[in-house]
């Protein structure tokens, strides 16, 4: 028999809208990429993605998985650093 799931108190953009933050470190990754002067193709051969997945998540197209964003910062030599400033202010600092 199932049991019915209890609704969360966090709410989650729906699949075809993504989160704000969620979207800014997706635009600060692209700009670094760009920055950098590496294609799209090239990032995606890099870390055995499709190139279709970069250009999708960079226009807001489709939503990236955790996964997809370390992969995405670790092809361009960056880590990801999590913190917080106040507790409703997630901080999320890309770094080399």
């Amino acid at each position: 028999m199932f049991r019915q799931r209890e609704k969360s108190n966090v709410a989650y953009p729906p699949p075809n809208q993504s989160d704000p933050l969620e979207r800014q470190v997706v635009l600060a990754l692209k700009a670094e990429r760009e920055r950098q002067g590496i294609s799209a193709n090239a990032l995606a051969q890099q870390i055995g993605v499709s190139r279709a997945a970069i250009t999708h998540i960079e226009a807001d197209r489709s939503r990236p998985t955790l996964w997809l964003v370390i992969r995405i910062a670790q092809g361009l030599g960056l880590s990801l650093k999590f913190g917080r400033k106040r507790k409703s202010d997630p901080d999320i600092e890309l770094g080399e």
